[in-house]
């Protein structure tokens, strides 16, 4: 049998609340697909960084630092593929929330410049809660200059109801707009 996408990311916003509270009712484990397909996005998401800075001109050592830095998460991200368990999500996770404590202060010039990193950062930033929810944690290591990248994300386009879940819907946003990412680099490989 076959889940699609769609009935997972459904199932994972219904569970969320119970997550978030830090719930382990009926001991509902960890969801892999939400997890890994959340980390995965932040390391696609976050490529595009380089990419933004390069055409608005900021200085090559900058640039070489935020290559590092998105090597770094990219390379912990790859490695949630073989991560089985989670307490191994649970360290990706954390090693990914360290580097973007590192990026953050580097790409803060730059953010009024070029507003699209702004954008991505936040949206990344509001997903985490939910990252850490389908992993059954709250890790909470973002720095408070991270943490205010928060504001930055672009509005949701749905209307809040209850049991709405902005961090899911920002996980559900930043997941599709990997998706979208990754279409367009197979779109024009061809």
């Amino acid at each position: 049998m076959q889940i699609s996408r769609r009935k997972i990311l459904l199932s994972a916003v219904a569970m969320s609340p119970l997550l978030m509270a830090g719930s382990c009712i009926n001991n509902i484990p960890a969801n892999p697909s939400v997890w890994i397909s959340g980390i995965q996005a932040i390391a696609t998401e976050i490529s595009q960084i380089v990419g933004m800075l390069s055409t608005a001109g900021v200085s090559p050592s900058v640039i070489a630092q935020v290559q590092s830095i998105v090597a770094s998460i990219q390379a912990a991200a790859a490695a949630v593929g073989t991560a089985v368990t989670q307490t191994a999500g649970q360290s990706i996770l954390t090693q990914i929330e360290g580097y973007i404590n590192a990026l953050v202060p580097i790409l803060q010039p730059f953010l009024s410049l070029i507003p699209g990193i702004g954008s991505i950062m936040g949206i990344i930033v509001i997903a985490l809660p939910a990252i850490e929810a389908a992993l059954n944690i709250i890790i909470g290591a973002l720095s408070p200059a991270a943490i205010a990248l928060g504001t930055l994300a672009p509005p949701l386009p749905l209307t809040a109801a209850p049991g709405f879940d902005v961090h899911q819907a920002y996980l559900n946003m930043l997941i599709q707009r990997a998706n979208a990412v990754k279409a367009r680099k197979l779109h024009y490989r061809r």
